[in-house]
């Protein structure tokens, strides 16, 4: 029962620092450039929706650890289901987050090389190789 309160203070805790951080990162987000503001818009507000069931689920685990079975079997019983139920959605929301930041990051590498590859076809339209000149050799 100790360590279950314990463990939740902990999660309530570190669920307060995760929101915290993350109103930082969004008054920051004035200064991202424009192709990635909306996605790091987004990205915020799921870390902030992530930090809040982190702190619910540190909440049910004090109430369930402060619960006994015998005295309080309703609560006791209540707030563990509440407790698998907010980590499986805390599950849930953080392999979202995960998916969403790598789908993000790999479609703007993949731009970015097109981006590349299309400036180096241009820079060598423009500048032609030393075999492709043609070279004077004659006089007058």
């Amino acid at each position: 029962m100790a360590a279950a309160l314990i463990l939740a203070g902990l999660l309530v805790l570190f669920g307060i620092g995760l929101f915290w951080r993350e109103r930082i990162v969004a008054r920051s987000l004035a200064a991202t450039p424009e192709e990635d503001a909306e996605f790091l818009r987004r990205r915020t507000s799921r870390r902030l929706r992530i930090a809040i069931v982190i702190c619910l689920l540190g909440l049910l685990m004090a109430v369930g650890g402060w619960a006994t079975p015998r005295e309080r079997p309703l609560v006791f019983l209540s707030a563990w289901l509440g407790a698998l139920v907010a980590t499986l959605w805390l599950l849930w929301l953080a392999a979202a987050d995960l998916f969403s930041v790598r789908l993000h990051w790999s479609e703007r590498r993949r731009q970015n090389q097109a981006d590349i590859a299309q400036a180096k076809s241009q820079l060598k339209a423009f500048h032609k190789s030393p075999e492709e000149q043609t070279t004077f050799r004659g006089g007058l």
